[in-house]
Parts: structure tokens; C-alpha cells; sequence
């Protein structure tokens, strides 16, 4: 990993470890009945909310912005078929577990490629779609992640995320 690509806190180091990754899609983290009932929110809940505000018509170029294994870039991809999906993350151990399960189990439309989100190595006017789920609170420099985002989407582009949030879950205080 390049010093460019190097994790910037102990959250996005923390991705990188193998016990993380194994956990990362099981039904201990993501897929948890107990952390959908704290976050208010299940992951077929939230797929299919990031799904109808992308609006997708089958044709679009996505990025998946942070997309740690390919959570959603492989969920994206079969609903664009005449369109492809690159997945980008920072952290290269999640998305080599990514690749091995794409391998497997995963459509052919999606790319997953390393790089830093305040630094994105596409050309301006690039994505219909910029998807960025459950990782707003890693980057360290959330401004210059905003402002590449809004240099690789086209003109009338979609930014779908998912964050985070005080008290959104029922069991808040």
C-alpha cells in the first residue's frame, strides 16, 4: 500500500485486519437481526432505499464509494446490465476478500479497484451513481471527499449514501 493509500485512523486500519473482513458481511455485523433493531434500520431496508433514490434504468456507471468487499457494487451491479459498477476502497486486505467471493458468486460488470476517496483517480463527468454506505465517519477529510464526488458525477447525477446517526435506532436513548 502507498503512503497515498495508507490508512489515516485506526477505524480504517481496523478494515484491514482478517477478522474484520470474515466478520464484515456475516450475520454478526451487517446482516445482525440485534444491530438492525439499534440502528432502526435492516440491510434489505436500507439496499432497497439506496436502490429507488439511485433510480437505476440499467445503464449506468456506478461507483461504489468505500465499498470495503463489494457489499454493494455486487448487489448493484445485476440491476445495471448494460452498465458497470467500480467498487473503490482504500483498504486492499477487503477488497482482495471482494474479488475472491466475485470470483465465485459475482457478476462480471463490476471492477474493484484501490485509491482514496479525497484523491479519486476518474475523470470529471464520470458517474451517473456515486454510492457511498456506512463510511462517511472514515474519512479524514470529509470536504475533499464531497468535492471529488461532485467532480466524477455527471450533470444531473445521483449521490445515494447511508451514515450513521445519533438516536436513529429504537433502542436509543
Amino acid at each position: 500500500m502507498s503512503s497515498r493509500t495508507r490508512p489515516s485512523s485506526l477505524a480504517q486500519a481496523l478494515m484491514g485486519s482478517d477478522s474484520i473482513i470474515q466478520l464484515y458481511e456475516s450475520r454478526l455485523w451487517r446482516r445482525n437481526p440485534f444491530v438492525a433493531l439499534l440502528m432502526g434500520i435492516t440491510f434489505e431496508q436500507e439496499y432497497q432505499t439506496i436502490l429507488q433514490a439511485a433510480r437505476l434504468t440499467g445503464s449506468e456507471t456506478i461507483l461504489d464509494l468505500a465499498c470495503g468487499p463489494g457489499t454493494y457494487a455486487m448487489r448493484l451491479a445485476p440491476e445495471v446490465t448494460d452498465g458497470v459498477v467500480f467498487g473503490l476502497d482504500l483498504v486492499w486486505p477487503m477488497l482482495t476478500y471482494g474479488k475472491r467471493r466475485m470470483e465465485r458468486d459475482g457478476p462480471s460488470n463490476v471492477i474493484l479497484l484501490q485509491g482514496d476517496a479525497s484523491a479519486l483517480p476518474f475523470s470529471g463527468d464520470h458517474f451517473d451513481v456515486v454510492n457511498c454506505c456506512g463510511a462517511l465517519h472514515l474519512f479524514a477529510n470529509l470536504d475533499a471527499v464531497l468535492h471529488e464526488i461532485n467532480r466524477v458525477l455527471k450533470g444531473g447525477g445521483r449521490f445515494t449514501l447511508a451514515a450513521y446517526r445519533k438516536r436513529a435506532g429504537r433502542l436509543s436513548p
